[in-house]
């Protein structure tokens, strides 16, 4: 076996250590680049999001024209790599663009091309990894929709070995209640008593609690569409820059 000497590059993706931090760099901007010129983009106007903000993309309807490119299957698997490696602030409009692959509409390509735009002014941009040192984790508690009935916590398939508790960041103060009462309630009973793990994990300090306003919730960059500040603000706090 012959050293090649430290990693620089590996699947795509540019690999930038430093020892001193204890960090490493991954971006893929070389990816980006030929990504824009398949698609004719390399000369493109930069966006400052990944999707307009408040935009919703709809089935095709039978007046609206179906999508130009050739193949819309290879354009978002290409993008979804690119979310996977070192861009997950693109995951909630992969995701979106990724609902439509039966029967792309004209809509569905612009907004694709929309992502290029924002990939276009971001090239460059990458994902931090630096030593252990919490563990967090955002979530937003939606009343509204079909609630999840299961809840996987990691620790044990991580196979970590940590005395720092995990800490929970939610943006619902109904929900942080409801987990901190043990006491029985009649408008909870729907709830199935397995999922009262959370609230064992609370008591016996594995996990910790704490409200964060809406406005700071930085999962909602992997959940919806967000204005320019805001968008950059999360990017930031997840490393991604």
């Amino acid at each position: 076996m012959k050293d090649l000497g430290e990693l620089r590059y590996v699947l795509g993706m540019t690999v930038e250590r430093n020892r001193e931090k204890r960090s490493l760099f991954l971006s893929q901007e070389l990816y980006i680049s030929n990504l824009l010129a398949t698609f004719g983009m390399q000369d493109c106007k930069s966006a400052s999001t990944p999707q307009v903000p408040g935009s919703r993309l709809l089935p095709r309807a039978d007046t609206n024209a179906p999508a130009a490119l050739i193949n819309y299957w290879c354009a978002i698997g290409l993008l979804n790599y690119l979310v996977t490696c070192t861009r997950p602030d693109l995951a909630y409009s992969a995701s979106c663009l990724a609902q439509f692959l039966n029967d792309p509409s004209s809509e569905n390509e612009a907004a694709f091309k929309h992502v290029l735009r924002y990939l276009s002014g971001t090239q460059t941009w990458g994902i931090s990894l630096g030593p252990f040192q919490a563990v967090v984790s955002s979530f937003m508690a939606w009343w509204g929709g079909k609630l999840p009935n299961r809840m996987l916590f990691l620790s044990p398939q991580l196979k970590r070995n940590t005395d720092v508790k995990a800490k929970l960041l939610c943006d619902n103060q109904g929900a942080i209640a409801l987990l901190k009462n043990p006491l029985y309630q009649h408008r909870t009973r729907h709830i199935k008593l397995r999922l009262h793990w959370c609230r064992q994990l609370l008591n016996e300090g594995d996990i910790s609690m704490e409200y964060v306003a809406t406005n700071l919730m930085v999962a909602d960059v992997l959940t919806k569409g967000l204005s320019g500040v805001l968008h950059q603000t999360h990017c930031a706090a997840l490393f991604i820059l």
